[in-house]
């Protein structure tokens, strides 16, 4: 009985081994990330941008910042000084800001796309009116930060503000 059982298995095996064989180069492929016909490596193609978090406004409104949040503001105002991060294609503002502060050692808390706290600097720690705000080459975006794709060469800017004014 258990030679019959052992002769079925290798009887399995050979035949899955027989199946798979000719989808071994695509399956290869999938898992190493290699082009089936050439060999060649695919990568998912890459955008680089830079990018920046700074306190400076609530240096500027520090007044309105918590006594127990003054600590985690910097004197050169920046959390994070602007650096390059490398993504793939399609990744967001949020994605962006989640891989540079992770590299450089600094939480971030974000929920549904909206960041509510870098650093340990939470929205509300600045009053009423506190939280993250960011621009993109210069420009004030409204989009969230999880839905705005990254484009090659973007400069973004987070910035900690007290008021919007």
């Amino acid at each position: 009985m258990n030679k019959n059982r052992r002769n079925i298995l290798i009887a399995v095996v050979l035949l899955v081994i027989l199946l798979v064989m000719p989808f071994w180069g695509s399956i290869k492929g999938l898992i190493t990330g290699e082009d089936a016909s050439t060999g060649a490596t695919t990568e998912a193609p890459q955008v680089t941008c830079t990018l920046a978090v700074s306190v400076q406004p609530a240096l500027e409104d520090i007044d309105l910042v918590k006594e127990e949040a003054r600590d985690l503001l910097p004197e050169d105002g920046w959390l994070l000084a602007e650096t390059q991060v490398t993504l793939s294609e399609g990744s967001t503002l949020l994605d962006a800001l989640q891989t540079a502060c992770r590299e450089a050692g600094l939480a971030v808390e974000a929920s549904s796309g909206y960041v509510e706290a870098i650093g340990g600097l939470r929205a509300g720690d600045g009053g009423d009116l506190s939280g993250w705000t960011y621009t993109v080459n210069g420009e004030t975006v409204m989009t969230g930060a999880g839905e705005l794709e990254v484009q090659e060469g973007d400069q973004i800017l987070w910035s900690y503000v007290c008021t919007w004014e």
